[in-house]
């Protein structure tokens, strides 16, 4: 009588490169371990693009306003590019990212020389971007612009 390894054909058996971490597991499958780790670094790949700088899609030079279009001592938020321009004195503009730093939420109003957040009451000066009220931990993130002419772009 043969014994039961000889009974398996070269074919069906694991190499020991494709045995299973532990009983029961399937040799096709990856174990647990494996998909938690993967599923981690997608996840953190994900966050890190999610975290990466406040909201520019790499929009280098896209148009965002006209000078004229942007209050002395106040702003305009500019939801397609996810940016805030403000104007804190004549000639002097500043961009911060427009997502609050809370919890994602898009700002939507410029008044009384303040970035406000409608989510969670939170508000940011517009001369540097810096939480004065709210739940916010960090100030708006500072956009990188140019002023060509009459134009702001982005930088």
């Amino acid at each position: 009588m043969e014994s039961p390894e000889s009974l398996e054909s070269p074919e069906t058996s694991p190499t020991p490169s494709e045995a299973p971490a532990h009983p029961g597991a399937s040799p096709r499958c990856p174990s647990r371990r494996t998909a938690l780790a993967a599923a981690g670094a997608l996840g953190a790949a994900a966050l890190v693009a999610g975290c990466s700088g406040g909201g520019s899609d790499d929009e280098s030079g896209a148009q965002l306003a006209r000078v004229s279009d942007i209050p002395v001592g106040g702003g305009k938020v500019l939801k397609d590019h996810k940016v805030v321009v403000t104007q804190p004195v004549a000639g002097e503009f500043k961009a911060f990212s427009a997502v609050c730093t809370h919890q994602g939420c898009t700002v939507t109003r410029v008044a009384n020389g303040m970035i406000e957040c409608p989510c969670h009451g939170s508000r940011f000066r517009i001369t540097d971007g810096v939480m004065t009220s709210g739940p916010a931990p960090r100030p708006l993130p500072a956009e990188e612009i140019k002023v060509t002419g009459d134009t702001i772009v982005r930088a």
